[in-house]
């Protein structure tokens, strides 16, 4: 027995050596190996010096140190698994900063806006596409924005005028249309884009035959545009039975910016004819006899080959004027619907200015005119009722001579387009460049 315990004490201080150290030649033990510290080996680090922190519950040791995996943006569930730019780690694994945006793989989508993305995960857009609030939409081309569902052209969409609407840009008016990034007014279709202006180049001073710099000229002080010409002129006008400020072929001189005398005066017309040299005269006398001294220089004027425009109700009763102005007569006494003739050289409702057919009458004089016939050479220009009704505007005198059989009266306040520019005034307007023209 007492060997028997002997054996087993020598046993167990056998193995005690064996776990502390290492048992020397002698028998004792090497104390320059270290015993295990009692730790396991997964907790162990390679630090370099053979130490192992002790990390709080939860904590993982990654590169030697120990980081909480449900915040660490660089180990974010385990060691060595960051998180990507604009995300940070939590319990669920690594999130998107800005909360608009979904997380994609490792990538932050917003899927109103991400091709690849668009409207969920992994859900691309073609090629030629985008992604426009969470749908796929063709692409805009070059030099276009993407406005809403539009693609626009911000220098000339009239919608998106300068930007998107509502957002720095602006849709313009009806009457309006972009030009560089800007509403501007629609030009009339006798009128000329010149810069931020609409001109008609027939008859604008300051972009006369073209714009100016582009062809056209800039008419000199006192000189007035012609048929595109600048040259000097002015216009002396003997009417009656008018309103003050309602004379049809003043306004049209006012609205070309030609030098105009207009009166009522037989004495006054006269002296000024006397004294002056006009490049048209208009006699337009719709309520009375013409007085002595306008007919005498009419007939002078129309002798000299020098620009006319006549009306007069009661043409019919003087045979002689009318031989000279180159017609024969047949009066009328109610006011017709006016056309332009059909096969003219000329539009006299659209040449210059536009306005409506037919020209319909406003006011009635009693007796309204005269159907011309041409004696001899010349060319019908206005008709009534239709393109091919009876004549009552024609040219004659190697057309130096204007003859109205109508009465300008009896359409003096129609203003069939409602621009504001009275039609009667507009006809004028084609008319004198008519007879300005080289």
């Amino acid at each position: 027995m007492t060997r028997i315990h002997v054996h087993w004490l020598a046993l167990i201080i056998t193995s005690g050596c064996a776990v502390g150290g290492d048992v020397d030649a002698g028998g004792g033990v090497d104390s320059n190996v270290p015993a295990d510290a009692g730790g396991s080996d997964a907790a162990r680090s390679d630090g370099g010096d053979g130490s192992t922190p002790a990390c709080a519950t939860g904590e993982l040791v990654c590169g030697g140190a120990c980081i909480d995996p449900s915040s660490d943006s660089d180990h974010c569930g385990g060691c060595d698994s960051p998180c990507g730019v604009g995300q940070s780690c939590d319990t669920a694994g690594c999130a998107c900063d800005d909360e608009s945006r979904t997380l994609c793989g490792t990538t932050c989508a917003d899927f109103e806006t991400d091709a690849m993305h668009c409207g969920g995960c992994s859900r691309p857009c073609g090629m030629d596409e985008e992604c426009f609030m969470g749908g796929c939409l063709a692409g805009c081309a070059t030099g276009e924005t993407r406005c809403g569902t539009d693609c626009a052209d911000t220098t000339t969409d009239p919608t998106h005028c300068g930007g998107c609407a509502g957002a720095g840009g602006a849709a313009c008016a009806m009457s309006e249309e972009c030009l560089d990034g800007a509403c501007v007014v629609v030009c009339a279709p006798t009128e000329t884009r010149c810069g931020t202006e609409c001109a008609n180049t027939s008859t604008s001073p300051a972009h006369c035959g073209g714009c100016a710099g582009m062809g056209g000229s800039v008419c000199a002080s006192g000189e007035i545009c012609a048929a595109g010409i600048c040259r000097t002129g002015s216009i002396l006008i003997y009417s009656d039975s008018f309103p003050v400020g309602i004379v049809p072929a003043e306004l049209a001189a006012i609205r070309m910016g030609i030098p105009v005398m207009s009166t009522t005066s037989d004495a006054t017309f006269s002296s000024a004819f006397d004294a002056g040299s006009f490049s048209i005269v208009v006699v337009d006398i719709a309520g009375s006899a013409i007085p002595a001294g306008v007919r005498t220089r009419t007939m002078t004027r129309i002798t000299a080959g020098l620009p006319v425009i006549f009306a007069w109700w009661d043409l019919d009763t003087d045979a002689a004027l009318a031989t000279a102005l180159g017609v024969s007569t047949a009066t009328y006494s109610v006011p017709r619907p006016l056309h332009p003739r059909a096969g003219a050289s000329v539009n006299l409702f659209a040449s210059v200015e536009t306005f409506p057919v037919p020209l319909t009458s406003s006011d009635d004089a009693g007796d309204n005119g005269d159907v011309l016939t041409i004696l001899g050479s010349g060319e019908i220009l206005i008709s009534q009722d239709s393109p091919t009704g009876a004549t009552v505007a024609v040219r004659t005198n190697s057309g130096r001579t204007l003859v109205q059989g109508f009465l300008p009266y009896d359409y003096q306040r129609t203003d069939n387009d409602s621009d504001g520019v009275l039609d009667m005034a507009e006809l004028y307007v084609n008319e004198y460049t008519l007879m300005l023209a080289p």
